[in-house]
Protein backbone atom coordinates (compact mmCIF):
# COMPACT_ATOMS: atom_id res chain seq x y z
CA UNK A 1 0.00 0.00 0.00
CA UNK A 2 1.21 3.65 -1.12
CA UNK A 3 1.26 5.91 1.57
CA UNK A 4 0.03 9.17 0.30
CA UNK A 5 0.81 12.56 1.54
CA UNK A 6 -1.08 15.75 1.78
CA UNK A 7 0.29 17.72 -1.33
CA UNK A 8 1.51 21.65 -0.55
CA UNK A 9 0.87 23.94 -2.85
CA UNK A 10 4.62 24.77 -4.14
CA UNK A 11 5.27 21.48 -4.60
CA UNK A 12 1.70 21.08 -6.96
CA UNK A 13 2.96 24.40 -9.12
CA UNK A 14 6.55 22.66 -9.11
CA UNK A 15 5.25 19.63 -10.44
CA UNK A 16 2.95 21.18 -13.37
CA UNK A 17 5.67 23.68 -14.28
CA UNK A 18 8.11 20.34 -14.94
CA UNK A 19 5.80 18.44 -16.64
CA UNK A 20 5.56 21.67 -19.20
CA UNK A 21 8.63 22.00 -19.48
CA UNK A 22 9.27 18.60 -20.20
CA UNK A 23 6.56 18.75 -22.83
CA UNK A 24 8.04 22.04 -24.65
CA UNK A 25 11.29 19.98 -24.67
CA UNK A 26 10.20 17.49 -26.52
CA UNK A 27 8.19 19.10 -29.00
CA UNK A 28 5.06 17.29 -28.89
CA UNK A 29 2.29 16.78 -26.94
CA UNK A 30 3.18 13.93 -23.67
CA UNK A 31 0.62 11.77 -22.23
CA UNK A 32 -0.13 12.94 -18.97
CA UNK A 33 2.24 11.70 -15.98
CA UNK A 34 0.63 13.39 -13.10
CA UNK A 35 -1.17 10.09 -11.91
CA UNK A 36 -2.27 12.62 -8.16
CA UNK A 37 -3.75 14.55 -11.23
CA UNK A 38 -6.72 15.30 -7.91
CA UNK A 39 -3.86 16.17 -5.32
CA UNK A 40 -2.17 18.72 -7.34
CA UNK A 41 -5.50 20.13 -8.36
CA UNK A 42 -6.62 20.43 -4.77
CA UNK A 43 -2.95 21.27 -3.82
CA UNK A 44 -3.27 24.50 -6.47
CA UNK A 45 -6.54 25.60 -5.81
CA UNK A 46 -5.26 26.68 -2.56
CA UNK A 47 -2.74 29.19 -3.92
CA UNK A 48 -3.71 32.89 -3.17
CA UNK A 49 -3.84 35.94 -4.65
CA UNK A 50 -0.71 37.22 -4.14
CA UNK A 51 0.95 34.46 -6.74
CA UNK A 52 2.10 35.39 -10.10
CA UNK A 53 -0.77 34.38 -11.88
CA UNK A 54 -3.25 34.26 -9.81
CA UNK A 55 -5.00 37.17 -12.27
CA UNK A 56 -4.86 34.52 -15.14
CA UNK A 57 -6.01 31.78 -13.26
CA UNK A 58 -8.50 33.93 -11.89
CA UNK A 59 -9.94 34.90 -14.71
CA UNK A 60 -9.36 32.05 -16.67
CA UNK A 61 -11.97 30.63 -14.06
CA UNK A 62 -14.46 32.90 -14.24
CA UNK A 63 -14.55 32.98 -17.91
CA UNK A 64 -15.63 29.44 -17.69
CA UNK A 65 -18.09 29.67 -14.92
CA UNK A 66 -16.05 28.02 -11.71
CA UNK A 67 -15.85 28.99 -8.50
CA UNK A 68 -13.82 26.34 -6.71
CA UNK A 69 -10.66 27.45 -4.56
CA UNK A 70 -9.76 30.76 -3.30
CA UNK A 71 -8.66 32.29 -6.88
CA UNK A 72 -9.35 29.70 -8.97
CA UNK A 73 -9.88 25.78 -9.32
CA UNK A 74 -6.99 23.93 -9.81
CA UNK A 75 -7.63 22.94 -13.64
CA UNK A 76 -7.35 26.79 -14.36
CA UNK A 77 -4.32 27.58 -11.95
CA UNK A 78 -2.70 24.49 -13.75
CA UNK A 79 -3.90 26.17 -17.21
CA UNK A 80 -2.45 29.05 -16.00
CA UNK A 81 1.00 27.83 -14.44
CA UNK A 82 1.14 26.04 -17.94
CA UNK A 83 0.69 28.72 -20.03
CA UNK A 84 3.67 30.46 -17.85
CA UNK A 85 6.07 28.09 -18.07
CA UNK A 86 5.72 27.59 -22.22
CA UNK A 87 6.50 31.98 -22.01
CA UNK A 88 9.19 31.21 -19.58
CA UNK A 89 10.96 28.33 -21.59
CA UNK A 90 10.05 30.58 -24.88
CA UNK A 91 11.90 33.66 -24.21
CA UNK A 92 14.40 31.70 -22.12
CA UNK A 93 13.47 33.65 -18.93
CA UNK A 94 14.23 32.17 -15.30
CA UNK A 95 14.67 28.42 -15.20
CA UNK A 96 13.43 26.83 -11.88
CA UNK A 97 16.80 26.41 -10.47
CA UNK A 98 17.49 30.29 -11.61
CA UNK A 99 16.95 33.09 -8.32
CA UNK A 100 15.38 36.18 -9.47
CA UNK A 101 17.42 39.53 -9.17
CA UNK A 102 16.25 40.64 -5.82
CA UNK A 103 16.95 44.17 -6.50
CA UNK A 104 14.99 44.00 -10.07
CA UNK A 105 12.37 46.68 -10.13
CA UNK A 106 9.40 46.31 -12.67
CA UNK A 107 9.30 49.83 -14.65
CA UNK A 108 5.98 48.79 -16.50
CA UNK A 109 4.40 48.12 -12.82
CA UNK A 110 5.73 51.53 -11.59
CA UNK A 111 4.71 53.46 -14.61
CA UNK A 112 1.31 52.47 -14.49
CA UNK A 113 1.12 52.91 -10.58
CA UNK A 114 2.35 56.46 -11.33
CA UNK A 115 -0.08 57.07 -13.43
CA UNK A 116 -3.13 56.24 -10.97
CA UNK A 117 -3.34 52.69 -12.02
CA UNK A 118 -4.45 49.80 -9.52
CA UNK A 119 -1.51 47.26 -9.97
CA UNK A 120 -0.34 44.94 -7.60
CA UNK A 121 3.39 46.06 -6.50
CA UNK A 122 6.27 44.10 -5.57
CA UNK A 123 8.52 46.02 -2.25
CA UNK A 124 10.97 46.73 -5.08
CA UNK A 125 8.33 48.30 -6.89
CA UNK A 126 6.86 50.19 -4.25
CA UNK A 127 9.71 51.72 -2.73
CA UNK A 128 10.70 53.35 -6.81
CA UNK A 129 7.16 54.96 -6.89
CA UNK A 130 7.66 56.04 -3.01
CA UNK A 131 10.37 57.59 -3.99
CA UNK A 132 9.12 59.64 -7.51
CA UNK A 133 6.44 60.88 -5.14
CA UNK A 134 8.03 62.16 -2.65
CA UNK A 135 10.54 63.85 -5.16
CA UNK A 136 7.04 65.61 -6.34
CA UNK A 137 6.56 66.38 -2.79
CA UNK A 138 3.18 64.40 -2.02
CA UNK A 139 2.24 63.88 1.29
CA UNK A 140 3.63 60.67 2.99
CA UNK A 141 -0.51 59.69 4.08
CA UNK A 142 -1.19 60.01 0.17
CA UNK A 143 1.68 57.78 -0.82
CA UNK A 144 0.54 55.32 1.61
CA UNK A 145 -3.01 55.84 0.53
CA UNK A 146 -2.47 55.14 -3.01
CA UNK A 147 0.18 51.88 -2.48
CA UNK A 148 -2.24 50.79 0.06
CA UNK A 149 0.70 50.45 3.06
CA UNK A 150 0.82 51.91 6.44
CA UNK A 151 1.68 55.89 7.27
CA UNK A 152 4.46 54.38 9.20
CA UNK A 153 5.46 51.76 6.60
CA UNK A 154 6.15 55.55 4.06
CA UNK A 155 8.12 57.09 6.99
CA UNK A 156 10.58 54.33 7.31
CA UNK A 157 11.27 54.79 4.20
CA UNK A 158 10.95 58.06 2.68
CA UNK A 159 14.45 59.12 4.01
CA UNK A 160 15.85 56.18 1.58
CA UNK A 161 14.36 57.46 -1.88
CA UNK A 162 14.76 61.32 -1.29
CA UNK A 163 18.37 60.72 -1.37
CA UNK A 164 19.69 61.84 -5.20
CA UNK A 165 21.81 59.37 -5.81
CA UNK A 166 19.67 56.30 -5.65
CA UNK A 167 16.68 57.32 -7.20
CA UNK A 168 17.70 59.73 -10.12
CA UNK A 169 16.19 58.80 -13.30
CA UNK A 170 12.88 57.69 -11.01
CA UNK A 171 11.06 59.96 -12.49
CA UNK A 172 11.85 59.32 -15.69
CA UNK A 173 9.80 56.38 -15.62
CA UNK A 174 6.70 58.64 -15.66
CA UNK A 175 5.31 59.50 -18.80
CA UNK A 176 3.67 62.51 -19.37
CA UNK A 177 3.17 65.48 -17.66
CA UNK A 178 1.95 65.35 -13.90
CA UNK A 179 -1.11 67.44 -14.33
CA UNK A 180 -2.80 64.75 -16.61
CA UNK A 181 -2.22 61.61 -14.65
CA UNK A 182 -3.32 63.63 -11.26
CA UNK A 183 -0.15 63.23 -9.45
CA UNK A 184 0.21 67.54 -9.53
CA UNK A 185 2.68 68.36 -6.98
Amino acid sequence: MTETRRLGPAEAERRVRAVERARLAVGCELSDRLAERDAVHAALSRLRSGHPVAEVAGRECRGVGHTAGVVGCGPCWELALRRDEAVVVEFDLTGPDMRPDPAYVDEVAVERALAGEQVVLGENEKVAVLGALAELGVAPSVIAERLGVRYRWVQARIGLCTAADEWSGVSELVMGPWERVGWAA
